[in-house]
């Protein structure tokens, strides 16, 4: 399906207004990165499909193919006429100590890299990538719960904004609602929150959606695909074919990182839970492809800003925008996942994140 255009919806307190279905770019790892998911070619095809699409929000990270996330989008981006419509690039620090290519010191991830002079080499080196003099948006990448509940990481980013110039907004991306709750009540200046929200994952829609309009802050919906599970791809051969390297392995049930970032945190019930679970949302998608179902459902929340699924090909890219074209789901369609969310799934997560 060819997508001409995305429907625009507005980026909390910041005036932007941003396609509803964003690009989540840290599948661009490219061949030597974290990830060696694709080439380069190909994920520059696939971003410039996501801007003939209509799209104009990318969110990465400085740790994403160790810089070459950021790199590719660069790279894309140059290639546009001066007048072109203005493109949104979200990033993130602090999964390294300063910046990925020339870090501080290779310790374990902890609040040192969430001071002001780690957190500004990360930014100095991903608007080097990016090639810009300002991000548009520095979103702590899912800092430690005392780093926020300290405070001075803010002030931290408030002088990065305000003094060096190298931000224009900022935002964090967190593990769990608990976290959420706590930024939204505590950071005025808060421009985004970025968190996990699927059809497996319901928690968000009660607790942080409804708290995060009244303070016009930016909602951005990560993971919203289950690791591929509500792609409705996900059988129990192909799970035993995953590389030792992907992290839908080495992370199952969260040996790693948190657990909730793989397979939305039910790695550990993926064949008995899991999967009989996807069963029944493909019935209620009808006709509809699971994966713009799931899309769509998550659209459906008018607290949600921009979701980012990951895109790593041109189809993956028009599979995913093919979604903003659907109609709105059904009151019995959305009842319905709500009662697969409350017979299979909420034990498994609900009390975790």
């Amino acid at each position: 399906m060819t997508v001409t255009s995305i429907p625009l919806r507005p980026f909390g307190k910041t005036g932007w207004q941003v396609s509803e279905i964003g690009f989540g770019a840290w599948q661009l790892a490219g061949p030597g990165g974290s990830w060696q998911n694709s080439t380069e070619s190909e994920s520059i095809e696939a971003a410039k499909a996501y801007l003939d699409a209509g799209g104009n929000l990318f969110d990465t990270a400085n740790v994403y193919g160790d810089g070459t996330s950021e790199r590719i989008i660069g790279k894309v981006l140059a290639e546009r006429p001066p007048d072109a419509p203005k493109i949104y690039v979200l990033t993130k620090a602090g999964r390294c100590h300063g910046d990925v290519e020339s870090p501080i010191s290779s310790q374990p991830h902890g609040p040192q890299n969430y001071t002001y002079e780690a957190l500004k080499a990360s930014a100095q080196g991903s608007c080097r990538r990016l090639g810009v003099t300002t991000l548009d948006l520095l979103q702590l990448h899912c800092p430690p719960f005392s780093v926020l509940q300290d405070g001075s990481v803010f002030d931290a980013l408030r002088k990065l904004r305000d003094e060096n110039r190298l931000l224009q907004y900022f935002g964090v991306s967190v593990e769990t609602c608990e976290e959420a709750v706590w930024c939204l009540e505590n950071v005025p200046d808060l421009a985004s929150i970025q968190i996990i929200f699927n059809a497996f994952r319901l928690k968000v829609a009660a607790q942080v959606l409804p708290l995060a309009q009244s303070k016009s802050v930016a909602i951005i919906p990560r993971v919203p695909l289950a690791s591929g599970l509500l792609t409705g791809k996900i059988t129990p051969s192909y799970i035993s074919s995953l590389a030792d390297s992907d992290h839908r392995t080495f992370n199952k049930t969260g040996q790693v990182f948190d657990a909730g970032e793989t397979w939305s945190g039910l790695g550990h019930v993926l064949e008995d839970t899991a999967l009989p679970a996807v069963g029944k949302l493909e019935q209620i998608a009808g006709g509809v492809p699971l994966s713009a179902f799931a899309l769509r459902w998550i659209l459906m929340f008018q607290g949600v800003s921009v979701v980012i699924p990951g895109c790593r090909t041109k189809g993956q890219v028009l599979d995913n925008v093919s979604a903003a074209q659907l109609s709105p789901l059904t009151d019995k369609q959305m009842q319905d996942v709500q009662e697969v969310y409350d017979s299979y799934i909420r034990k498994h997560v609900h009390g975790r994140w």
